[in-house]
């Protein structure tokens, strides 16, 4: 069976892990943004008083800045190995 794949260099490979952290900030930015605009209509819908829908825009923030964090140290880690 012939094997039609090629190898993946190093450098091409961390170009594609660079495109999949920036496309994840991207992504997680929009949520954020999302989700501050909708917030209205949440409060609604599940019958949310100020305090309460307070609460769930936080929880969100947190758990955004915690994963924001987590790429950033990844990264930095990435520069240092790679000798930058």
């Amino acid at each position: 069976m012939r094997q039609f794949s090629t190898p993946i260099s190093k450098t091409s490979f961390r170009w594609v892990l660079v495109g999949w952290m920036f496309l994840v900030s991207a992504i997680a930015y929009l949520d954020r943004v999302n989700i501050s605009i909708a917030g209205p209509s949440i409060a609604e819908e599940f019958h949310l008083t100020n305090v309460e829908l307070g609460g769930v825009l936080s929880a969100h923030s947190c758990s955004a800045t915690r994963s924001s964090k987590l790429l950033e140290a990844g990264w930095r880690i990435g520069w240092d190995r790679a000798g930058f």
